[in-house]
């Protein structure tokens, strides 16, 4: 599939990956999209409680984006699609 449509599966809950990728296990999902209340933030993570109530908020909301579960067997955050990635046509939905 073509990358509007690995687009529109990843707005579907689903994962996508390239066919064409060395990496085993790789893949693309779209997170966020969801309000975390004050009081289950992590202590010591990059937004506390207290910076929250310092703006008079109770909750901050998770903007949906794309994470990668990359090649090492880590999560990273905020995947960018290459100019390669937005070309090819060997996506699927794994």
């Amino acid at each position: 599939m073509n990358f509007g449509e690995a687009i529109a599966a990843l707005q579907s809950s689903k994962k996508v990956a390239r066919g064409g990728w060395n990496g085993k296990g790789m893949f693309v999902l779209q997170a966020g999209g969801y309000r975390v209340h004050k009081d289950a933030l992590r202590q010591g993570g990059p937004i506390t409680k207290e910076f929250l109530e310092s703006r008079g908020l109770d909750e901050m909301f998770i903007q949906p984006h794309f994470d990668m579960w990359a090649a090492q067997n880590q999560y990273q955050t905020g995947w960018l699609a290459s100019q390669s990635d937005m070309q090819a046509t060997d996506w699927v939905v794994v």
